[in-house]
């Protein structure tokens, strides 16, 4: 008569060719099943030597498995009695994440993972938004500021003692955005951040109370969405239309965020009526404005509107600059420019969230940007952003002119345009092969109910690229039935 192999012995099952190891696959299988209730509590384990012969592997791969789950608490020995399931091990847990792990997320954390899960996830991809041109970025100038900035500084970069920034760079910062932007302002009123998010999160903390409401364009940038969600604020909208944001209706906020130069996603510039309008607006109400001039080094319309910080010299005003934009993403340096008042706070909370941004980085960026590195840089890429986006237009007007609206040309790095008719713009981006071109759906940037269209990078690719990306497109577009669909998501 054969003898029936206990149920452990069937159980487990090993892979030979799998890299991780026999004595890895045995440790893995064997805590599974403890934990799963498999081998309850008290439960005795076969010798070593029985598992060995059992499975056909070496007794010292068993020996060091049942001594790592021994030393992990699940496994107990007894001095003549052989190995048993420990007695403390008695919940059983789910074998594998439920497919509801969602569920275990606050109402706050459903809404914050909804708002990311909006964003792109192609960024270097044809028609893929806010990706500038990293094939031309000029990389060996770069090599050497940060080569020589670290032989200038070495002490200095190890001690990180201003909790604003480095200070050259803040002073160069400071230089740059006066006549570049109008904003006046001293190296001591700058904090040197690592995006934008960071801006627009400090300014959320530090100047408002939970359940106080802030004010967002609509449509606008996901971002400040997620960030003022998370910190439990009401939202307002304001329209935008084609003088921008429209706050004639604000009333009762504490914080107004705003993308005047250059609208994110419409690409319209703020009209100087509305500039003064909400200037006046957040002086009767006593508002915080949050200026964001994401990419105001690559703005084409001949001389643009003052910005809200030069029009209103800072009072009420945090302007936000990022290098992501001018340079590139993984450069991650931001700098916020605030009242002298609200320096030291907004130095001091960042300082004591996140430490202070690392220094090797700030100094390579204020020595390319002294030498005059990043002004040649900007002033190369304003003329090829034009020529791209030019490209793109053209090629837009001659494959599908007769179902988008095409804007005018209006810099940056990357255009909006409106479908004709009833369009269902996101199935149109989900049938798309991201590799050949990879727009967001423009209905997914309105929190209410909004147009459809498609937001569209041109700045990182050159014109056949682009041209290959809008023929996809187009394929796309006239293949399958233009239907409208609701997509106003709630804040």
């Amino acid at each position: 008569m054969t003898r029936r192999r206990p149920v452990l012995l069937d159980a487990l099952a090993l892979d030979r060719s799998d890299p991780a190891g026999l004595a890895r696959q045995v440790h893995a299988e064997l805590r599974r099943m403890i934990l799963d209730g498999v081998l309850p509590a008290a439960a005795r384990l076969p010798s070593s030597r029985t598992l060995a012969e059992a499975w056909g592997i070496a007794r010292n791969t068993v020996v060091g498995a049942l001594d790592r789950l021994t030393a992990e608490g699940l496994l107990a020995g007894r001095r003549g009695s052989g190995t048993f399931v420990a007695e403390v091990v008695g919940v059983r847990l789910p074998r594998r994440a439920s497919a509801r792990a969602a569920s275990g997320l606050s109402a706050r954390g459903r809404v914050a993972f909804a708002e990311a899960m909006l964003r792109g996830q192609h960024g270097d991809r044809p028609l893929a938004p806010d990706v500038p041109a990293l094939d031309r970025f000029p990389i060996d100038l770069w090599h050497r500021s940060i080569l020589r900035s670290a032989r200038r500084q070495r002490l200095a970069l190890l001690q990180g003692i201003d909790r604003r920034g480095f200070e050259p760079l803040r002073a160069a910062i400071a230089t740059h955005v006066g006549p570049a932007r109008g904003v006046i302002c001293a190296p001591e009123q700058i904090v040197i951040l690592t995006s934008t998010r960071q801006a627009i999160q400090l300014a959320g903390l530090l100047l408002t109370e939970p359940g106080e409401a802030a004010a967002i364009e609509d449509p606008g940038f996901l971002g400040a969405r997620a960030i003022f969600n998370a910190a439990g604020l009401s939202l307002v909208v304001m329209p935008v239309d084609a003088e921008g944001a429209n706050p004639e209706r604000l009333a009762g906020v504490r914080l107004i965020y705003l993308t005047p130069s250059h609208q994110y996603p419409l690409g319209v510039a703020m009209s100087l009526k509305r500039r003064m309008a909400v200037l006046g607006i957040a002086e009767r109400l006593g508002a915080w404005i949050v200026e964001d001039d994401y990419d105001g080094e690559f703005q084409i319309r001949g001389h643009p509107a003052p910005s809200l910080h030069g029009l209103s010299g800072g009072g009420r005003v945090l302007y936000v600059g990022t290098f992501s934009k001018a340079m590139f993403p993984a450069i991650r340096l931001a700098y916020l420019v605030v009242p002298p008042d609200l320096v030291d706070a907004f130095a001091a909370v960042r300082a004591s969230l996140d430490g202070i941004t690392q220094l090797h980085g700030q100094a390579a960026l204020a020595d390319f940007m002294e030498s005059g590195a990043f002004a040649a840089h900007i002033k190369r890429m304003r003329g090829l952003y034009a020529e791209r986006e030019e490209a793109l237009l053209d090629r837009l007007m001659t494959r599908l002119g007769g179902l988008l609206h095409l804007p005018e040309p209006g810099g940056g790095l990357q255009l909006a345009a409106l479908f004709r008719r009833p369009t269902d713009d996101i199935e149109i981006v989900r049938r798309l092969d991201a590799a050949e071109a990879a727009p967001m759906p423009l209905s997914r940037y309105y929190l209410k109910d909004g147009a459809a269209g498609l937001l569209m990078g041109f700045a990182a690719s050159p014109p056949p690229a682009l041209a290959r990306a809008v023929d996809h497109l187009t394929r796309i577009v006239e293949s399958g039935p233009r239907r409208k669909r609701r997509t106003g998501t709630s804040g």
